[in-house]
């Protein structure tokens, strides 16, 4: 039909299928503006009162229905276009294309179960109505345009040519591969058990991709549904196979009653749930377990049915009569052997057969040149199917099936047992093959069909000695492997965790460090370097704990802000201590003292220093350090008090040096506005060591933040370069680049009043070593 033809209110489009009986094109409802899919019966068969007949069944079935699984008829009607009479009916547009695409590309188990769900549903509502579909099959469930399935062509039988299926226009209805058993024995009494039975075929595709039963012609695979066991999915979806024999039991007394039990278990299957097949069908499966030999065994009986009865007919019974335990005799040879019976059976008890006639002798040569053939036939076919390794696959074209045919025709028939050896011996070796690359399940799977075949087998042979010690033999180098694997996998976890371990260590984290060799002795309690490790944990935490052996008390300085420079009444200012500047400070923790004799003897014993300076013969042990220059404590002091304290210790910048002194003063000095007496160490402060000598640390009274002798008694040292004055703001940090001049601050026991003061400036030569130069050091807080 040409596109744009006129059938009553539809203009034709394009042609979306056909089939044995109808079209089917889109078409549009010229009066709703609607488009719809039209089926049409073509002219040819508008005489043909069958097919009219069958038409409007269908119109009638689904017209009778309304279900959101059952596509939906519009309209029906009838019209003349160009002398010929068109029967048709509209019904909804499907755009989702039709289940059979949808195997082709593949589909989940869930969207199996859930579209066999809907269809059940379906069906269910119409065999509630009395009405049975008759011809279930991928090519009659559509999907709309919310991907919902949806069932179409009710009440006729259609078949569609596809791939090796058979169909055709006049065959009985349904379509051969999804046709129940009992519809393939052409019975009349169909209900819906057997729509229950094609749903169980589609569903074993839609899981598998192909029909269980396949075969070179409708009559064969008619015998299939018959008498073939039932089919077995792969054992990856094996939780599916009790549903699918409750579909497809042979006796439809033994499947699912009606579409409710299906959907039941569906429901069940889809929430995770187990499923067995009914104990009825347990029963009646018993002899159809697919497994090589149980299957071949069902296999005998049904291949000797279906011989008898597609090739040799009433000839094999004729050849059966004929053929005595004595052989078969010509009739030359049994009027030759007559007179010989006649003279010495004469007293025999045993029955003489009656002569059989020449018509009768001509059908049992003709039945037994059949079998021969067909023997001849069967033995070239295993042979081939040997040497392609179709050992036992696929069902129903294999080396073993066709052995058991030939056994069932001619029970001791040399050619199959020569076969069947041949077949053994081609799985022994499958099987050692498969043992030699460690595929193990699969060599258990030979050696499964190699005891079905012939029972014992495989212990004669030595196959199972050889699987189980190979398998060991691979299991104990698997394991060797694993463990291997987790060695070193512990290995590299715990040498990260020592990483990180002395990492924190370094960084005085104790508790992190802790935590890691924590997480270090979960993997090995006794991991090479644990007991160094611990050591260096103890001895790096005792040390910062410890630290005031090295250093005496460190006070903690708050951060702030501060005027650095010339003090409040302060009329004697340097330029040097100008401009005022305004400067912010960070926490940090500065010596109560300056570093003494005896903490310096500390760095010599220990190597850390490489002499003892000249203490002036003024005494040792508590008196400031003296006559070190810059670079002596910067490149051996400092070095070594970081090591054995664990901390951070540097020389205070300028900035640093004078926010504490001032401890929040604005004059002159630590104790107030004006200079008092014995308050410090100077020229002119009124102490026993005035301009003689340093005096030992602590022997005046500490400034309001607990630091002692910030003014007088010793210069000290800071990591600051010289400026002329104060507008460089390089006051506030730390020397970076070499320079030749370094500030030292606080005055010394040689110094006027003048020079103690909180804002006086000096600047020394870094490598100047002098009796009234000390220092004391800073530290980064915890």
């Amino acid at each position: 039909m040409q596109t744009g033809t006129q059938i009553g209110k539809y203009v034709i489009g394009k042609k979306l299928g056909a089939g044995g009986m109808a079209d089917v094109y889109l078409a549009t409802d010229s009066v709703m503006g609607r488009d719809v899919a039209l089926k049409v019966l073509p002219p040819e068969f508008a005489r043909d009162a069958e097919r009219i007949h069958r038409f409007q069944k269908e119109v009638q079935a689904s017209a009778a229905l309304s279900h959101p699984n059952i596509i939906p008829v519009y309209d029906v009607g009838e019209a003349q276009v160009e002398g010929f009479t068109y029967h048709y009916y509209t019904m909804a547009l499907l755009p989702g294309g039709d289940l059979k695409q949808r195997i082709e590309q593949g589909l989940t188990a869930e969207q199996s179960l859930s579209t066999i769900k809907a269809i059940a549903e379906a069906l269910g509502y119409a065999h509630d109505k009395g009405l049975v579909h008759r011809d279930i099959k991928p090519e009659n469930i559509l999907f709309d345009e919310s991907d919902r399935p949806i069932l179409t062509d009710l009440g006729i039988a259609k078949a569609i040519n596809s791939g090796t299926k058979m169909t055709g226009t006049g065959m009985s209805i349904g379509t051969p591969h999804y046709m129940s058993p009992e519809q393939a024995k052409g019975e009349s009494d169909l209900d819906g058990r057997s729509d229950i039975y094609a749903l169980g075929i589609m569903l074993f595709e839609m899981l598998t991709g192909q029909v269980p039963y396949q075969g070179d012609n409708t009559m064969a695979v008619g015998i299939m549904h018959i008498q073939n066991p039932l089919p077995k999915l792969p054992q990856y979806l094996n939780q599916y196979q009790g549903l699918l024999d409750n579909c497809l039991a042979k006796n439809k007394a033994n499947r699912y009653q009606n579409a409710r039990g299906l959907i039941q278990d569906v429901d069940k299957l889809l929430q995770g749930q187990t499923l067995r097949a009914s104990q009825k069908t347990r029963i009646v499966q018993g002899a159809y377990t697919h497994h090589p030999s149980s299957n071949h065994q069902g296999l005998k009986w049904g291949i000797g049915g279906a011989l008898i009865a597609t090739l040799l007919v009433a000839g094999v019974y004729i050849y059966q009569q004929n053929i005595s335990s004595k052989g078969y005799s010509s009739p030359s040879s049994q009027q030759a052997q007559t007179p010989i019976v006649s003279q010495t059976n004469v007293a025999s008890s045993q029955p003489i057969s009656s002569p059989k006639s020449e018509a009768e002798l001509a059908r049992a040569r003709l039945a037994e040149l059949a079998i021969s053939r067909k023997l001849d036939e069967l033995a070239k076919a295993a042979e081939a199917d040997i040497t392609a390794l179709r050992l036992t696959r696929p069902e129903g074209n294999n080396a073993l099936d066709k052995i058991i045919q030939i056994q069932v025709l001619e029970p001791d028939n040399k050619s199959a047992t020569a076969l069947k050896d041949e077949l053994l011996s081609k799985l022994r070796t499958l099987t050692i093959s498969a043992i030699s690359k460690n595929e193990f399940d699969k060599a258990k799977g030979y050696i499964t069909t190699i005891n079905e075949i012939q029972p014992g087998y495989s212990r004669s042979s030595g196959l199972n000695d050889t699987l189980v010690q190979e398998q060991q033999s691979y299991e104990r180098l698997l394991k060797k492997a694993a463990d291997e694997k987790r060695k070193r996998e512990q290995e590299r976890q715990i040498k990260n965790y020592q990483r990180k371990v002395e990492q924190a260590i370094a960084r005085n984290q104790f508790v992190l460090a802790k935590e890691y060799l924590n997480e270090a002795n979960k993997i090995s309690s006794d991991f090479q370097g644990k007991r160094q490790l611990e050591q260096m944990l103890s001895d790096a935490e005792y040390a910062y704990n410890n630290y005031e052996r090295y250093v005496g008390k460190l006070i903690d300085i708050p951060a702030g802000n501060f005027a650095m420079g010339c003090s409040d009444g302060d009329m004697a200012c340097n330029e040097s201590e100008k401009p005022r500047i305004n400067i912010s400070i960070d926490s940090f923790k500065l010596m109560e003292s300056e570093v003494t004799f005896s903490m310096w003897d500390l760095c010599v014993q220990a190597r850390g220093c490489y002499q003892r300076p000249s203490d002036e013969g003024w005494g040792l042990n508590e008196n400031p350090v003296v006559n070190v220059n810059y670079s002596d404590i910067v490149e051996q002091y400092i070095p070594w008090l970081r090591k054995v304290t664990r901390r951070n210790f540097y020389l205070p910048t300028e900035a640093q040096w004078e926010y504490a002194a001032r401890a929040g003063s604005k004059w002159k000095f630590g104790w107030g506005k004006e200079f008092s007496e014995d308050k410090a160490n100077c020229s002119e402060c009124g102490s026993k060591w005035d301009n003689l000598q340093p005096a030992p640390v602590k022997s005046f009274a500490p400034n309001t933040w607990g630091l002692f002798d910030m003014q007088g008694n010793v210069w000290e040292w800071t990591s600051s370069c010289w400026k002329n004055d104060l507008s460089d703001w390089s006051v506030a940090k730390r020397v970076v680049d070499q320079c030749k001049k370094v500030v030292v601050r606080g005055g010394s026991y040689g110094s006027s009043k003048r020079g103690i003061s909180l804002s006086f400036r000096n600047g020394i030569s870094v490598n100047l070593k002098s009796s009234t130069i000390g220092f004391r050091l800073a530290s980064d807080n915890d």
